[in-house]
């Protein structure tokens, strides 16, 4: 590889580094914004005055929150994707002063994958009627409403994940392909993950969760020309967040990514779907 960073050529070993970062920093990301959005219900559940009756957590799958009784519906259904973004946005709004990479990648992509989950199951609900967009269909929200504000998000994911792709190491001088390159290679492993533990273990939805697969791939590939677009269009772009990837930051992501992972196993188990 010829691309020069800040000097340095960007070589085989930097690529892996970056993929390695990015599938860590993914599994991090994906399952604190999962975790933000149920304790978003929660949250919503406590202050209606319903409480909590089950909580529920699955890397792989769904994880659900479940209150007492049933109050102002609208309301609670709507609790994981508002107060649930504010939780994952709130670490990135600290990341822009605490400039320690350790801190920053995690806290900015937990934010912007917060975004772009919460856009894709308000739109997938909506056009399959399950989970917390189908619900808000089911007691008068409009589709439009629902099909818009998931749009809007998903807008927001592509914006930050492009601000922020410097964090991986990516150089502005980085093409299409090879940004296309990192991100599959970091997401579609978790990807795969997900789809192979639901065709297993949650037959009767695969074709949602095969969905969800496909609008990550699609999610891919508009992450990766937002990146492109944003570095070629923007002359005066600075990268004053790219850092030169090591292991310090990838084995840290690693180790974090998978103890969250089993972690959710070991605490919540295996469940049957409830949906």
């Amino acid at each position: 590889m010829n691309d020069v960073l800040m000097g340095q050529k960007y070589s085989k070993k930097d690529l892996s580094w970056s993929i390695l970062l990015l599938f860590g920093t993914f599994c991090i990301a994906f399952n604190l914004a999962i975790a933000f959005h149920e304790l978003g219900h929660a949250f919503t559940m406590i202050l209606d005055g319903v409480g909590v009756r089950d909580f529920h957590l699955n890397p792989f799958s769904w994880s659900w929150t479940f209150p007492k009784s049933l109050n102002n519906v609208i309301f609670t259904a709507s609790g994981g994707v508002t107060f649930g973004l504010i939780f994952a946005i709130l670490p990135s709004i600290a990341a822009v002063w605490i400039r320690n990479a350790y801190f920053r990648i995690p806290a900015f992509t937990t934010a912007a994958f917060a975004f772009s989950i919460n856009g894709i199951y308000l739109i997938a609900g909506t056009l399959f009627k399950v989970g917390d967009g189908g619900e808000l269909i089911q007691y008068g929200v409009s589709h439009v409403m629902v099909l818009s504000l998931g749009g809007i998000y998903i807008i927001a994911a592509l914006f930050l994940l492009a601000l922020i792709q410097p964090l991986f190491g990516i150089n502005k001088e980085f093409s299409f392909g090879k940004r296309f390159l990192i991100f599959g290679a970091g997401i579609i492993p978790y990807l795969s993950m997900m789809f192979i533990y639901n065709l297993f273990l949650n037959k009767r939805e695969i074709m949602l969760w095969f969905s969800f697969v496909v609008a990550g791939v699609l999610l891919i590939l508009l992450l990766s020309f937002s990146g492109y677009f944003r570095a070629k269009m923007h002359e005066g772009f600075r990268e004053v967040n790219r850092i030169k990837v090591g292991w310090g930051p990838v084995l840290m992501s690693l180790i974090l990514g998978f103890a969250i992972i089993i972690g959710e196993l070991i605490i919540f188990g295996v469940k049957e779907s409830p949906f």
